[in-house]
């Protein structure tokens, strides 16, 4: 194939796949995360060796009875590829709704938030829990998803309301196990009592006891990670959540060796701060209320943390947000200062799907290489905004704003591209020699926009022609030997392959949109034969040759 042939492939190719280039995967779940040995800061998936950012928006809640969690998942966060949840599973706020990980026992007199009924047996295992609990995660490692658990959560227990602790299994009269902490009448709550352990031993038993049950059903789903606690307060010590941090990983390094995982922790105290430096945490998930919609503050606590070495997870913020130009802002925010997001109750008129998605388009299509990066606000010398940068290689700036704005850059030789982060799609794009210092460059608009600077060429995703016999303009597939193509290029990837898929390729490679899929159909696809397309390309002298055929049992 001539070059002329093949560059002429290349943008044709581009052109066709268009709408996949835009939607296709990354950061898909395939194996268990660990740190990323060039960046602790980042992620790695451990079977692809893949650098992980999370972005992400949304929960699995499988123990609430009268929630269909199975529809919940597929159709609200598969389809818009979300990579990373939370899971929500112990809910004394659901009421009798709740499923919990204990059986009841036969003896009555449990509060049960005023209702009463009986007590839970701590000793026996639920299992409609645990069976909904992996159905639910065995659903999203199959479509590529991380779940972080929660083993505790504070939420649960306080304040002391019906709908808190006075529901929670762990109160002391709604279980028979003794154990060492308020009865669920309000104005009762948990705290602090639950985290005394040291000096509770029938508390500490069955709290451990229940973190070895969830580790043992949980760790055969690679995608899960282990969260401590959720929002954390009422006693400013770290030594709680230390201790259940240094349990789970001594657990699993005894017991699953060849399983390690990634644990986290939240706290709203002042103990989050010793967790930067312990070496039990490998993530910290700083919760936030309204405070992030001032701009630069998510900035100044993720920079400011920086030399700590430790990734850090904006894990639940924007919480009610309506403005979809806010939420953005505070997600492009997070990510050009050095750290991951999960959002997780903004309101669906922010868009949180498509910010999500947006910022997955990005990396894919500028093939960011943030594990190089550090942030660098003060590389922006004019203008206004936030920068990720690996100086004089890379850099990837974030302008809440437009105008003109100056970067400080290493003296290099570059590429300059405009990424916009309300519709996706570079422009601009801009190759120039620089001395080093100041450069200034202009937005297309005045809207906000990410510039992304590069010293690395464009890379292109190509499809391989093959030669071409004599073929009829007739659709008939027998002159074009199918068996000949073997490569498949799915969109979204960077490469060469013989065969364009667009739709279902393996769970990280489908594309299509909710609104274009067949009445009462399955949605994401679950086969070829849901939703694909295949391209093939064959050439002669003088044409360029294309097949397309889609495989679909209900056109």
């Amino acid at each position: 194939m001539s070059a002329e042939l093949r560059r002429s492939m290349c943008v044709t190719l581009r052109r066709l796949l268009a709408v996949a280039v835009v939607v296709g995967w990354g950061d898909g779940a395939v194996a268990y995360l660990r740190l990323h040995p060039g960046n602790p800061h980042y992620l790695q998936e451990t079977a692809t060796g893949e650098a992980v950012m999370i972005t992400g928006y949304g929960s699995v809640v499988p123990t609430a009875a009268s929630y269909d969690y199975i529809t919940g998942f597929r159709v609200e966060q598969q389809a818009y590829r979300v990579m990373y949840h939370r899971c929500w599973h112990i809910l004394p706020w659901a009421g009798q709704d709740g499923i919990w990980p204990w059986a009841y026992s036969a003896t009555g007199g449990g509060y049960w938030g005023g209702a009463g009924g009986n007590k839970v047996d701590f000793n026996v295992w639920n299992t409609t829990y645990w069976n909904r609990m992996k159905d639910a995660l065995g659903q999203a490692q199959g479509a590529g998803h991380y779940v972080e658990i929660w083993l505790f959560d504070r939420v649960g227990m306080s304040p002391g309301t019906n709908e808190r602790w006075g529901n929670n299994p762990w109160a002391a009269n709604n279980n028979i196990n003794n154990l060492e902490v308020p009865n669920a009448q309000p104005p009762n709550d948990g705290t602090p009592d639950f985290y005394l352990y040291a000096t509770k031993p029938n508390l500490r038993n069955q709290q451990e006891r229940y973190v070895r049950k969830m580790i043992d059903e949980t760790i055969a789903y690679t995608n899960v990670l282990y969260e401590i606690e959720n929002e954390h307060w009422d006693y400013n010590d770290p030594v709680w959540g230390d201790h259940y941090a240094q349990f789970v990983k001594s657990y699993i390094a005894a017991n699953y060796p060849n399983s390690p995982r990634l644990v986290t922790y939240n706290s709203l105290q002042g103990d989050l701060e010793s967790f930067y430096t312990l070496p039990s945490v490998d993530i910290v998930n700083k919760h936030y209320g309204g405070e992030p919609e001032t701009p630069g503050i998510i900035n100044t606590y993720i920079e400011s943390r920086w030399h700590h070495n430790k990734a850090i997870n904006i894990d639940e913020f924007a919480n009610g947000v309506t403005d979809t130009n806010l939420l953005r802002r505070m997600c492009w925010e997070t990510i050009t200062s050095g750290g991951h997001f999960h959002i997780e109750d903004a309101d669906l008129a922010s868009n949180p799907y498509a910010v999500v998605e947006n910022i997955r388009s990005f990396k894919t299509l500028a093939n960011w290489d943030f594990i190089s990066a550090a942030p660098n606000r003060g590389l922006i010398v004019s203008g206004g905004g936030y920068c990720l940068a690996s100086p004089g290689q890379e850099y990837v700036c974030y302008f809440p704003s437009g105008g003109t704005k100056v970067v400080s850059l290493q003296a290099g030789t570059y590429r300059s591209e405009w990424w916009n982060p309300r519709t996706g799609g570079f422009s601009g794009v801009t190759g120039f020699t620089h001395g080093g210092g100041s450069r200034s460059f202009s937005t297309p608009d005045a809207n906000d926009w990410v510039l992304h600077v590069t010293t690395r060429p464009s890379l292109d995703t190509i499809l391989e022609a093959k030669p071409a016999g004599a073929i009829a303009i007739d659709g008939l597939t027998a002159d074009w030997n199918l068996a000949e193509f073997t490569t498949p290029i799915h969109g979204g990837n960077v490469g060469i392959g013989d065969t364009a898929v667009v739709g279902f390729g393996g769970y990280q490679n489908w594309s299509c949109y909710k609104g274009g899929h067949w009445t009462g159909g399955q949605f994401p696809p679950a086969s070829a034969a849901d939703h694909a397309v295949r391209g093939y390309c064959r050439n002669d002298s003088s044409y360029l040759y294309f097949l397309f055929r889609m495989d679909d049992t209900d056109l």
